[in-house]
């Protein structure tokens, strides 16, 4: 179930993936934590906040654990329209119930951070993830040149970029489309 409505979740077609629940909730099939998780990340990206908030009450309603994924999933629906003040509650909602931020959740922050224009919050993330020892990758290092490129920070991009290479995270497309070809 969870790969299906996965499949539809990911490509946006979110009445596919509410008719293919369905389905399945008539076969018997119970939904887990997982599901919910593609429900909100599904909603998130499309901006439907009050499917996203109906589903993450339900979790809490069925004691399903919100995960760090939930959160994540959360973050980064307020992160891509660049709402700061949803995604930062979500964040310390998340640090206070205990739940692990990871890289993602670190990513997340970064873009949104830089959707909304604070770029010094962007800093503040970074040295968080030092502080937290949270893995950095690809994907990590992508958002901040990405942070940095709409800063106009070209310095600050360049040395972002020589720390990706010291550290042997590999640079991808991504890379080089938000780094100029750096």
């Amino acid at each position: 179930m969870n790969t299906i409505l996965g499949l539809f979740g990911n490509k946006g077609q979110i009445e596919m993936m509410e008719r293919w629940y369905e389905k399945f909730r008539n076969f018997g099939i119970e939904p887990e934590t997982h599901t919910s998780n593609i429900f909100i990340g599904a909603y998130g990206k499309k901006r439907i906040y009050d499917k996203m908030s109906t589903v993450m009450e339900y979790m809490r309603k069925l004691s399903f654990p919100w995960t760090t994924s939930t959160y994540n999933n959360v973050i980064e629906a307020f992160s891509d329209v660049g709402d700061a003040k949803n995604m930062e509650y979500t964040f310390d909602q998340m640090r206070s119930e205990g739940m692990k931020a990871d890289t993602k959740t670190f990513c997340c922050l970064i873009r949104g951070y830089a959707n909304a224009d604070l770029f010094h919050k962007v800093i503040s993330s970074v040295q968080l993830v030092g502080k937290f020892e949270i893995p950095e990758n690809t994907s990590f290092y992508n958002a901040v040149i990405c942070a940095c490129a709409k800063a106009e920070d070209l310095m600050e991009m360049d040395t972002v970029f020589k720390r990706m290479k010291d550290e042997h995270c590999q640079p991808d497309s991504t890379t080089y489309c938000h780094g100029g070809g750096l």
